[in-house]
């Protein structure tokens, strides 16, 4: 999860898939949630929080508070980029 500007809730999510045995980041997704949404998701990540990222390639983590990979989401995104990361 990105801290972004905010205190106590989420400005982004880092995304992960599964590929050949490892987790990969694919992309981020940080925007159609509500301030209410991003605090509880905030609240409700504290619980997996971890100190070294779970994925390779390592993302650029600057902000960044890392959670095990223990959770699904399901996100609607428009494309991908030529990197093959979700936009």
């Amino acid at each position: 999860m990105e801290h972004s500007l905010l205190i106590t809730g989420v400005g982004s999510l880092i995304l992960a898939a599964h590929e050949t045995g490892k987790l990969v980041h694919v992309g981020r997704v940080g925007t159609g949630y509500t301030r209410q949404l991003a605090s509880d998701l905030w609240q409700g990540l504290q619980g997996l929080r971890i100190d070294k990222p779970p994925v390779a390639p390592r993302p650029d983590d600057r902000h960044v508070r890392w959670v095990r990979p223990a959770l699904v989401v399901q996100i609607e995104y428009r494309s991908e980029e030529h990197t093959s990361e979700l936009q």
